[in-house]
């Protein structure tokens, strides 16, 4: 799925300079934030469309432009060859509602190639900058999760769930159909960064004595294969740590065949870290 090329989102112009400014180049361009985080927020002035200038020089012919962003912060932002890659907040920090951003990969050489993924409530990149995961919006309806690939442009975004009438590949990779799941937010990267591991809970419509649905935890492992990505998924145990049904994972560690989960016990206000097998699918 291609997401349409940037064009209302930037806009030829000059802008001001704030607090946080930013500079990155390469051997082709350097390019000038205005600001990055903590971002231009005023919650004194709620109506103010918030801007941020991104300068561009290309410095084989001394050439620049100036585009405004509408954006509030920019939380990521690298030079991927000749794109420039930012992840950037576009609800204010003071809102009430969830945060939400986009992710701006702009081509420098061929604009035609620029792009713009919106609506995105979570994302994880990978440690080489190539690859995104993404929790999407979706808008009334379950949210999506999704694969950004940054490494050939323009990038592509491919689809690991998006509901029982779409793509479900981690819904395909579970023991059985369920009602809803929902993604922890932590997501661990292998440093090959060709491969993810995913906590996922899953509602499958099983209920307890009283008729309270029994959530179900799933470790989910995803290869980022050539021709797409690949999901194998396990049940995931918690029980034997005394954590609530449901419970969200504050951090994922991958080692060789192996991840370690960090939670917080439902009775404790520490923290517990468990060592856990990789799906047996994923395993060479």
């Amino acid at each position: 799925m291609k997401l349409p090329v940037l064009a209302a989102f930037l806009t030829l112009a000059a802008g001001p300079l704030w607090a946080n400014p930013g500079v990155i180049e390469n051997g082709d361009y350097k390019i000038s934030l205005s600001e990055t985080l903590p971002g231009v927020d005023d919650p004194n002035n709620p109506q103010a469309v918030p801007t941020i200038t991104v300068g561009v020089v290309n410095k084989f012919n001394n050439t620049g432009m100036n585009f405004n962003l509408n954006l509030y912060a920019i939380n990521n932002y690298y030079l991927l060859d000749d794109a420039l890659i930012l992840i950037g907040r576009t609800t204010p920090q003071w809102s009430a509602a969830p945060p939400e951003y986009s992710l701006l990969n702009l081509n420098l050489t061929t604009s035609q190639n620029s792009q713009e993924f919106k609506n995105l409530k979570r994302f994880s990149l990978s440690p080489d900058n190539q690859s995104v995961l993404v929790l999407v919006d979706g808008g009334g309806k379950p949210d999506l999760i999704g694969l950004i690939r940054l490494n050939n442009q323009p990038g592509r975004l491919e689809w690991l769930e998006t509901g029982q009438a779409g793509v479900s590949l981690i819904q395909s990779a579970l023991p059985g159909p369920v009602k809803s799941l929902s993604l922890s937010p932590a997501v661990g990267w292998f440093a090959d960064a060709l491969s993810a591991v995913l906590i996922v809970t899953a509602d499958d419509g099983t209920q307890d004595a009283q008729g309270n649905p029994v959530l179900k935890n799933y470790l989910v492992w995803v290869e980022l294969e050539d021709n797409g990505p690949k999901v194998s998924a396990e049940p995931l145990d918690l029980s034997p740590y005394h954590v609530k049904d449901g419970t969200m994972v504050d951090k994922v560690d991958c080692a060789a065949d192996k991840v370690t989960l960090t939670f917080t016990q439902a009775n404790s206000s520490e923290t517990v870290q468990a060592d856990f097998p990789l799906p047996t699918a994923a395993k060479p």
